[in-house]
Order: structure tokens, then sequence, then C-alpha cells
């Protein structure tokens, strides 16, 4: 998944369509970004997600998005953290930077003992998804109550 305004951009669209990204309008419930994620999951296929909706600037951890456990809740997927770090650094005004960047894998997140509210496995479910990457950072994070 990847913001539509990505598209906007003839140089980063065609890269984001090389990697068989499809858009999200962000801000809104995108029930067709859904539809196509549920596809890819039940295809087998992988779906990256930026479960806070984008890239923080400040360079800590945002607040999850509501929705995001709800993809790990399908039979069958694996959720699998990935903390990016560095990434606000690439741009400083308008001036492109090249930082380093780092990426951390963890373990699959677990599903197991959750609430039986449907919403409020979903919501522990995205929990978990921020704590796990807060874990490969380093960092703690609690979500905003």
């Amino acid at each position: 998944m990847a913001k539509s305004e990505i598209w906007k951009s003839r140089v980063l669209g065609s890269c984001v369509d090389r990697l068989q990204a499809f858009p999200v309008h962000r801000g809104e419930a995108d029930r067709e970004a859904v539809r196509i994620a549920f596809g890819h999951l039940a295809g087998g296929r992988c779906l990256g997600i930026f479960p806070e909706g984008h890239r923080q600037r400040s360079g800590r951890l945002g607040q999850v998005q509501p929705g995001v456990g709800m993809f790990s809740l399908r039979p069958g997927v694996t959720t699998i953290p990935v903390a990016i770090s560095g990434t606000n650094l690439i741009m400083s005004g308008r001036v492109p930077r090249l930082p380093k960047v780092t990426v951390a894998i963890g373990p699959p997140v677990s599903i197991e003992g959750l609430p039986s509210a449907k919403s409020g496995r979903n919501r522990e479910v995205s929990h978990r998804i921020m704590r796990s990457i807060a874990a490969l950072l380093g960092v703690d994070w609690q979500p905003e109550e």
C-alpha cells in the first residue's frame, strides 16, 4: 500500500508500480484499497503497510492508524514487524540527502490471547505491531488513550 499522492510523480509512481504497490487514499476509509489488500493476502502475497500512515518527520514513532491490525487477523496471515529508521533525514527542506537508513526485521507478531470483541482484537493486534517495531528500535511505545 502506498499513499495515492506518490502516483502524481512519474518517477515515484513508476517505481511503486514496479513493486506492485497500489494506492490508498489516506484520511478516509478507502474500501477499494482494503479490498485489494485482502486480495493480495488471500493470494498468498506479501503486503507492506506503514502502520502510522506516513513517515515520521520527527524520527520518533507515531500512533498506529485504526484498522492496521485487521489484516493480521486474516486466516493464514503472519505479521512480520519491520522498523525503518533514518528516513526522516532524507529531505532537508527541498534538498534530498542520502542518510544512513537502517532496516530491522523482527519475529512474527503473536495473535494469541486476544480480546473476544472484534474491535478489541484489531486494536490489540495494532498495538502489538507497534510495540514490536518499537522493540526493534530500542524505544518505548505506548498508545494514546
